[in-house]
């Protein structure tokens, strides 16, 4: 267990929305910090400016139903706030003069998404590598057919420093996602498009190494792998 302090950029984000949404959602201990800036707290591995929080879908549903009830009063007066939408899927918010944004997302990819880590000074946890790694190729890559370079990054950097959570992640994905994120790739090099520069990445040489990288773990896992069902169709969390 550790608690993790978050890089700049995003700390003054998560501290502009903390108390608003822990009071909507029932306490800081009813949410889950994920996504980049979660690695990037543990890792150090890259810049990351967003923030992406979970939370139980009963829970967002009812936030959802009224609104944000409460919530939009009291972020209203704490903030200058450029953006806000409550959506059915997610909520998102970003404020004028910071860098980055906030998403507020439902549901889960594992049985288990909390670790026992928590954001420093708070009960908030932060969810695990492979909860957070495994929403990457699942629902941003297969379903959503994107690749961006710092998924691929992330997904490299675990490999060569984190295998095991790496490996629990790809183990989420069922043999047709995998096959799906190889036409992501395939639709990705027939469009032409270059991958965006990440913000200082620790491993340069890693960034350009990783769509190769990963492309051949996709291989392997497919390989690997037996037939399977397809997942049911859902919302699809955020980063």
């Amino acid at each position: 267990m550790a608690e993790l302090d978050l890089p700049r950029g995003p700390r003054e984000l998560f501290r502009a929305v903390l108390e608003p949404l822990a009071r909507a959602f029932g306490g800081e201990q009813n949410m889950r910090f994920g996504g980049g800036t979660a690695l990037a707290a543990r890792w150090a591995h890259r810049r990351s400016i967003d923030v992406g929080l979970f939370v139980e879908p009963d829970r967002y549903r009812h936030f959802h139903w009224t609104t944000g009830g409460r919530f939009t009063l009291d972020l209203t007066a704490r903030a200058s706030v450029s953006r806000l939408a409550i959506g059915r899927d997610d909520t998102y918010v970003s404020f004028h003069g910071l860098d980055g944004h906030i998403t507020i997302n439902p549901g889960a990819l594992t049985p288990e998404p909390r670790s026992p880590d928590t954001v420093c000074g708070t009960r908030l946890p932060l969810e695990t590598t492979n909860e957070i790694l495994g929403k990457k190729p699942v629902f941003r890559m297969a379903q959503r057919r994107t690749i961006l370079s710092h998924d691929l990054y992330d997904i490299a950097w675990a490999n060569r420093h984190d295998p095991a959570e790496l490996d629990q992640a790809f183990r989420a994905a069922r043999r047709n996602e995998l096959a799906d994120i190889l036409v992501a790739f395939e639709d990705h090099a027939e469009g032409g498009s270059e991958l965006a520069p990440l913000l200082d990445p620790a491993d340069p040489r890693l960034e350009k190494q990783a769509p190769a990288i990963v492309r051949q773990l996709v291989h392997d896992h497919l390989r690997d792998r037996g037939a399977g069902p397809r997942r049911p169709p859902g919302p699809i969390p955020g980063r």
